[in-house]
């Protein structure tokens, strides 16, 4: 068996616990994440639908380099698609501001490096000069959102150069599902006090997003704005529609669309902020953040006349030294996550990683299920699972919100049991692999995230594919696989230590893996 594991090394198979192996070869179930695992997790945006009813597509969409590619307008009665330009007089307000959702709602960004990196989402080599490459830093969905955003001729240096500036972020958690940022404009010149503005971006799952939004923006007429980013204005008419349920019915159709295409799809947004200069009053524009942090010091000051106690001073000491846990951030009422402006939709591809079907076929041929869990729409979901081969003629898909009304014992009951898990939480994972062992199984539980890691310790056998192996792989992984094929030398090297199936031995994958073998 060692001497095995010596071999999986060398195939870029690492296997951190001896006996993994043996486990591994007995494995009867593989959950396995989707993206960056099953599919190459090279995102790019393809498509975006806004709130009037325009399609739009993207040309060279996995490219990073923001000056491939441009942004057409899809028509409706199938002809040709018009290439659009890139100045703010070439493209409605609807997708301007669901750019600006893009770049600015995001973590992520593309640099120009002169070494290519291990470690980036993509790379890219210019034809015109062959040292320069382009690599995005950060998740590989907000990366293709940045790069969306670059060849419409909108980057994120754009609108800094205007002079917004981020003040707020309640950051992604698969609970909520979504992500929003408020931004303040510079301050108007034009206005006698100097006010300012702010307002709300949300990006995240499409459902999740409408169902905090409370209008929509409809065809913006010529003239309405003096420019397209002035909708952001708190000061300005209020343009928007209050949804209906045509509209939901609407989005939902477009968004559907775009799932069974295999595109990941996520909802965009935006909301306006009450100007905090001018104390400017409204029903729909919340509070920003001077007001609370005003609202907050006078409740916390103490009157004037007040002389402290020594316990008051001790109790003030001790606050200092070990820092003050109990004073939780507090989100504006005008920064929340409600009352929004639905935009559009942009949906974005990410290709199935070669080789995956192959595996997946074998797999099956051994004995082993395969079952895609992964946090998308299930629309998508299933898309990418029948392009794969795990989602069969009478396969079944489930949601996470279903195992959320299910007992591990209902679970591990399912008949037929699902082979795609979609829109689902670290608890559902978790859930799932303790309910496929109630019943017998071996779980082998492999991803390339953190999400994955309670599921991970819980299973028989965890695994991760990485480039680079981060810290927590040491707690959650038995073994790493530093290649980019799903358990394609792993099962064959494996089995030549231990195998249970029989047939591996002799026909698993016996021309190895030419991801890790270089050639």
């Amino acid at each position: 068996m060692a001497l095995g594991v010596r071999r999986m090394a060398t195939r870029k198979a690492i296997v951190r616990t001896l006996p993994a192996v043996e486990t591994l070869g007995g494995v009867t179930f593989i959950c396995s994440d989707k993206t960056g695992t099953l599919t190459e997790g090279k995102m790019g945006a393809a498509e975006l639908w806004t709130s009037d009813g325009t399609a739009y597509g993207f040309t060279e969409s996995t490219s990073l380099d923001p000056n491939k590619g441009d942004v057409t307008l899809k028509d409706s009665a199938g002809g040709a698609p018009k290439v659009l330009g890139k100045t703010l007089s070439d493209i409605p307000a609807q997708m301007l501001i669901s750019l600006m959702v893009s770049s600015l709602c995001n973590n992520s960004s593309v640099v120009q490096d002169s070494e290519a990196d291990a470690s980036t989402v993509n790379v890219e080599t210019s034809d015109a000069e062959k040292a320069t490459v382009w690599k995005g830093i950060g998740d590989p969905t907000e990366v293709a959102l940045v790069v969306a955003a670059q060849k419409a001729g909108f980057p994120k240096s754009y609108f800094q150069d205007l002079g917004y500036t981020r003040i707020f972020e309640q950051a992604f958690d698969s609970e909520r599902k979504v992500m929003s940022v408020v931004y303040k404009a510079p301050l108007d010149t034009n206005s006698p006090q100097g006010n300012h503005y702010e307002f709300v971006l949300a990006k995240g799952a499409p459902e999740e997003i409408l169902n905090r939004c409370v209008g929509y923006l409809p065809p913006v007429a010529p003239g309405a704005v003096s420019s397209p980013l002035d909708i952001l204005k708190s000061s300005e008419v209020d343009l928007t529609n209050p949804i209906t349920e045509e509209f939901y019915d609407l989005v939902s159709e477009a968004s559907g669309s775009m799932a069974d295409n295999g595109l990941r799809v996520l909802g965009l947004s935006y909301k306006r902020v009450k100007v905090n200069g001018g104390q400017m009053e409204g029903e729909s524009i919340g509070e920003g953040l001077d007001d609370i942090n005003k609202d907050k010091e006078q409740k916390e000051a103490a009157p004037s006349t007040y002389k402290p106690t020594d316990v008051d001073l001790l109790t003030a000491a001790n606050v200092a030294a070990q820092g003050d846990d109990d004073d939780e951030e507090e989100i504006p009422p005008g920064y929340a996550e409600s009352d929004l402006v639905f935009l559009g939709l942009i949906g974005l591809i990410d290709p199935a990683r070669e080789g995956v079907q192959n595996s997946v076929r074998i797999c099956k041929e051994a004995g082993i299920t395969v079952v895609m869990i992964t946090g998308d729409h299930i629309k998508t979901a299933s898309a990418i699972a029948k392009e794969l081969g795990i989602l069969g003629e009478g396969g079944r898909a489930i949601k996470g919100e279903e195992l959320d009304l299910l007992s591990d014992q209902a679970i591990a009951d399912l008949k037929p049991f699902p082979n795609v898990f979609a829109r689902v939480s670290p608890d559902n994972k978790l859930k799932l692999v303790t309910a496929l062992k109630s019943r017998g199984e071996s779980v082998a539980m492999t991803g390339d995230g953190v999400n994955g890691m309670c599921p991970k310790v819980q299973g028989d056998v965890g695994l991760m594919m990485c480039h680079i192996i981060p810290p927590f792989v040491s707690v959650t992984n038995d073994l790493v696989l530093l290649c980019a094929c799903m358990l394609r030398c792993t099962c064959y090297q494996g089995s030549q230590c231990w195998c249970s199936h029989g047939y591996c031995r002799n026909r698993h994958h016996q021309a190895g893996c030419r991801h890790c073998s270089g050639k």
